[in-house]
């Protein structure tokens, strides 16, 4: 029981990581697989918001303000995961934020293969 309260690093490890958190790794599959449809979404709320088209109503602001703040937290945590795969401080997500580096930096993260055993963030994931 005092295991489910105080996990270990090694019980945290083992576990998969979730999309909230900025601890641990991730791998370059599991990267692709949450920035893509998150990509997607985006692009789907940014038709919604379309100037040309009537404006949506108060509800649908909120709920898409909502989903926008949460896509974002996701998006940034699993920057940070994967910044840790390759051995870096999450501190370098802040990258994409620059444009031009955004879109070069997000191809990095997707490609570039990350550092095999344990490094200071944790062990190697196991997908």
């Amino acid at each position: 029981m005092n295991d489910l309260l105080h996990p270990t690093s090694k019980n945290l490890n083992n576990a998969k990581p979730s999309l909230f958190s900025f601890e641990n790794r991730i791998k370059r599959n599991t990267f692709w697989k949450i920035v893509t449809p998150i990509f997607l979404i985006s692009f789907w709320l940014s038709s919604v918001y379309d100037a040309e088209n009537s404006p949506p109503g108060f509800l649908l602001s909120v709920i898409g303000l909502i989903l926008s703040i949460l896509l974002v937290w996701i998006l940034y945590a699993t920057y940070v995961k994967r910044l840790h795969d390759l051995g870096k401080s999450g501190w370098y997500a802040l990258v994409v934020l620059i444009p031009f580096f955004n879109l070069l930096f997000i191809l990095y993260l997707g490609f570039a293969p990350g550092n095999i055993g344990t490094n200071k963030y944790g062990e190697e994931p196991l997908q």
